[in-house]
């Protein structure tokens, strides 16, 4: 991209933006100060944070049932800048009809989302080692979680040259929100012909050694016939091998899930040779079908906006607002789970941490100081790379084919003053 050309884009997505025109930088309460590409100022979110009161928390928890998420997942919303931040005078975020940001846990019922917002889980050696721990030991994974450290469980490591923003998982007791998240368990075969890694829900009610890998580091499997889709799915193994005496109405719940993951799969039509889109599955309809246990997502965690914008600016302002905000409840959610659990002690020889590897996703907003060039000191004044936020300067090394990845928008030369 030439000089001319970025200059042309950046006039071009600071046009007719709403969030733009409503650029402050004076603090306000219940704000998050939002630096993205082509916005820096306070934004108002308007999202209401479900919780339920008078929830069952069982003080017994050793036959309570864990479940075991491994699927493509993802945090949705349908959130928009509300009207009435021309009257205010500052972006306020609200969520659309239909557009809630937060689920809430019923009674007995826990979630872990093991992947910080915004990051990308990768099947990886990891996982089956972490997959036998949760098998094998069932009571020792239930002192850790039932603690004031509930994060012992596992560690997120990142190989990737970026470190992950958002760094906190969700933690979620019973009656309170979790993010909005839905999985799919399958892979298109007119984009991925094979795949090396397996999909389903595992149900853990006792301790026994797993009986499937959630990572094959060995076997390339193909991907390209409606019964490879199923093989993939480790349900139908779990049915077969576990041990469900005892376990009669949790197995027909089981079965029951079990169909409707199959029933989301894509299907092949014959006379036109062309796959059906697939259907996704949201962890509310999960945990519905399922009833009370620990539900473990071991998935993505990207945020996806379901609202269409006019303009990038509004699009990443809206989408960092509810990213900064999931991460806040995630924040709280985790603190309230350690007080709740403040008297349990961990025994001694409970130290060690199985890990997950994960990755920044890239089709993130980029924010912050490091990709926008500007930040806002602790005496409230901005710090600026030299020129990086003038849109009339047009570096040579910003003209570079890297400079895609770095701001493609900058403010107006006065906010330098």
């Amino acid at each position: 991209m030439t000089a001319l050309q970025r200059k042309i884009d950046i006039q071009q997505r600071t046009k007719n933006s709403i969030a733009k025109k409503l650029e402050k930088l004076n603090s306000k309460n219940k704000t998050f100060l939002i630096n993205v590409n082509g916005f820096f100022g306070h934004v108002k979110i308007n999202v209401p944070v479900p919780i339920r009161t008078n929830t069952q928390i069982k003080n017994k928890v050793s036959e309570l049932p864990m479940f075991i998420i491994s699927a493509h997942g993802e945090n949705i919303g349908n959130l928009h800048i509300s009207r009435k931040s021309y009257r205010e005078g500052i972006p306020i975020i609200e969520e659309k009809r239909d557009g809630h940001l937060f689920e809430t846990s019923q009674d007995n019922q826990w979630v872990v989302h093991s992947a910080p917002i915004c990051s990308l889980v990768c099947p990886s050696k990891y996982d089956d080692p972490f997959l036998n721990y949760l098998t094998n030991d069932t009571s020792s994974v239930k002192n850790i979680l039932f603690s004031k450290h509930p994060n012992r469980l596992f560690k997120n490591i990142c190989f990737g040259p970026n470190k992950p923003t958002y760094k906190t998982p969700s933690f979620t007791l019973p009656g309170m929100p979790y993010p909005r998240k839905q999985y799919w368990f399958y892979d298109s075969p007119e984009s991925e012909n094979s795949y090396n890694w397996n999909m389903g829900v595992y149900p853990i009610f006792n301790s026994h050694k797993a009986l499937s890998k959630l990572y094959d580091k060995d076997y390339i499997y193909r991907n390209t016939k409606p019964h490879d889709m199923k093989n993939r799915i480790f349900n139908e193994k779990a049915i077969e091998e576990l041990n469900w005496r005892g376990h009669s109405d949790l197995l027909k719940k089981y079965e029951k899930l079990t169909k409707v993951i199959h029933d989301s799969l894509p299907n092949y039509n014959k006379k036109t040779k062309k796959w059906s889109d697939g259907n996704s599955i949201s962890q509310k309809t999960i945990m519905n079908i399922m009833g009370p246990g620990i539900y473990i997502a071991l998935s993505c965690s990207p945020f996806i906006n379901k609202n269409d914008f006019n303009t990038p600016i509004d699009k990443d302002v809206v989408n960092s607002t509810a990213e900064k905000f999931i991460e806040e409840v995630s924040k709280t959610n985790l603190k309230v789970w350690g007080d709740y659990y403040l008297q349990k002690r961990l025994s001694r020889r409970i130290n060690g941490k199985y890990k997950q590897e994960i990755f920044v996703d890239q089709k993130a907003t980029k924010s912050g100081y490091k990709n926008t060039g500007i930040k806002m000191s602790k005496r409230g004044r901005i710090i600026c790379r030299k020129r990086s936020y003038d849109p009339d300067y047009i570096s040579p090394k910003e003209d570079s084919s890297s400079s895609e990845s770095q701001s493609s928008w900058s403010s107006s030369s006065e906010e330098e003053d």
